[in-house]
């Protein structure tokens, strides 16, 4: 049925209800009053002729319905000289891929030259591409689709005019730096930065800035982006700052304690383990390392007295003790060092036998124990002339635990017991031996590593001509002057300085 006949039967199905409006009753019924709603009387006119159905709107399939577009390569901001691809996709009205001619249009007109079916970036600014179709779509007029891009040729430019690189600057002079310069931009807004606090800039760019001064070299950073680049500009210089200035001269200048060379908690510890390398070698990145492949090796046997017990009923010797792989941590206090040790896989050789209850019994063998230390170190230097003074202020031994392992089973279960004669004996002489050990090396072994960065340091010349100034040869005598420790945080040897 085509809409026309479906008009039709609509207009005499209306025209017929209305005629019947009383159909089925025998006696017209009369009219009564109904209650007053409110709402106004509707009453149908003799004359209103029939209802008719308005036309429903066609969707044409052949129309455009939606267009997208996009410009390839896809970035945040482009440089000019870039050519980008449009990629278009129109849907018909059902939102179906359909193919329709487009044309395409840009604002401003100038900022793009078409290459083949690509479009060109001309200049600096925001570019709008716009794509419709050549059809128009269901409301009468061409469908459209846009798409925006930024074009920017680079971050903005710095232009540091003062101080200049290697300036030397005095208290007097320069109570603070002074720093001035120019920053520019083709497109953007500039946001411009000074060692990373906020720098203000005039309407032409300008910008001058007080830096607080520091002892030394001051390194100072200016950076600035206009927000599109992806790139941050940045200009640096170095300068020198004193509170004033001492003239060379001839016969050369002795600077007393003029450096500090700080020893910090990195140097002490780490905290990471010695490595081996594939070759066999150990590798060692801090004093702890040192240390613990010191104990590893520590020779013990000079401190067990032979035999430790010589009696009617109870003999023992104790050949060799093995420490195994220590683990050593060492954290800097004031005035010194304080130095964990601990040991997981300590070993004791036996010899001897034990009579208990008239049986002898046998003891070689050997024990195996759980031990840990904490040794605190000061280390000093008295006057520069003085050697470097380390000593044990105090330590404590502790034995975390110990297994036997006798020849005899019996003196295994004497040797569990606390109280027995023969575990106190053994438990004593580990306590004994190691204390002594760390009391007699340890000073001994961190007194040559300090005494070392004498030796190191002994009369190295260093020839320096940074362009600050005059070149000048500088001639450290390696003598440490004074010894400082800083609780958790360094350890500074003072050294003297002579200039040429």
């Amino acid at each position: 049925m085509n809409m026309t006949s479906l008009k039709y039967v609509l207009i005499v199905a209306t025209q017929f209800a209305l005629a019947c409006g009383g159909c089925g009753d025998d006696d017209p019924k009369p009219r009564t009053e109904q209650p007053d709603s409110g709402e106004p009387d509707v009453t149908l006119a003799d004359d209103m002729g029939p209802l008719v159905v308005e036309d429903m709107p066609v969707i044409d399939r052949d129309l455009p319905g939606a267009l997208l577009l996009r410009m390839t390569p896809g970035r945040d901001t482009y440089p000019p000289g870039i050519r980008l691809l449009p990629e278009v996709e129109i849907y018909d009205a059902f939102g179906e891929l359909a193919d329709f001619d487009w044309e395409m249009t840009i604002e401003p007109a100038a900022a793009t030259t078409l290459v083949n079916d690509r479009y060109e970036l001309a200049e600096e600014g925001i570019v709008r591409f716009t794509a419709c179709t050549t059809k128009n779509g269901p409301e009468g007029v061409p469908v459209c689709g846009w798409d925006e891009v930024v074009v920017d040729i680079g971050p903005p430019t710095i232009e540091i005019t003062s101080p200049q690189p290697g300036e030397m600057l005095d208290a007097t002079t320069s109570p603070t730096i002074e720093v001035t310069g120019r920053i520019t931009d083709s497109f953007g807004e500039i946001s411009a930065f000074i060692n990373g606090a906020p720098l203000d800039l005039d309407d032409d760019g300008n910008f001058t800035a007080q830096v607080a001064p520091r002892f030394g070299v001051n390194h100072i950073e200016v950076a600035a982006t206009d927000g599109l680049a992806p790139v941050t500009s940045e200009a640096i210089v170095d300068v020198l700052w004193a509170t004033e200035y001492a003239p060379l001269s001839d016969p050369a200048v002795d600077y007393p304690d003029a450096l500090d060379l700080r020893l910090g908690q990195l140097f002490m510890d780490d905290r990471v383990r010695p490595a081996r390398a594939p070759d066999g070698t150990t590798i060692t990145q801090d004093l702890a390392d040192i240390m613990e492949l010191v104990i590893r090796n520590f020779d013990l046997s000079t401190q067990i007295p032979d035999p430790v017990i010589d009696q009617t009923n109870f003999t023992l010797r104790v050949p060799s003790i093995s420490i195994g792989k220590p683990l050593v941590q060492i954290d800097l206090i004031d005035g010194g060092l304080e130095i964990f040790v601990q040991m997981t896989d300590l070993q004791a050789q036996t010899l001897g036998n034990f009579t208990f209850d008239n049986n002898v019994l046998n003891l070689d063998g050997n024990i195996s124990a759980g031990m840990s230390a904490l040794i605190v170190i000061s280390v000093d230097k008295a006057s520069p002339t003085a050697p470097i003074d380390v000593t044990v202020d105090s330590i404590s031994v502790a034995i975390e635990n110990v297994s036997p392992n006798f020849a005899s089973p019996e003196a295994n279960a004497i040797f569990t017991l606390a109280s027995s004669a023969l575990r106190t004996t053994l438990e004593q002489l580990l306590l004994d031996t190691l204390e002594g050990s760390f009391v007699d090396e340890i000073p001994a072994l961190l007194a040559s590593v300090f005494t070392a960065l004498d030796d190191v340091l002994s009369n190295q010349t260093i020839d320096l001509d940074t362009g600050l100034g005059a070149p000048i040869t500088l001639n450290i005598d390696g003598d440490v002057q004074t010894i400082e420790a800083v609780f958790r945080d360094h350890l500074t040897a003072s050294l003297n300085l002579t200039a040429t």
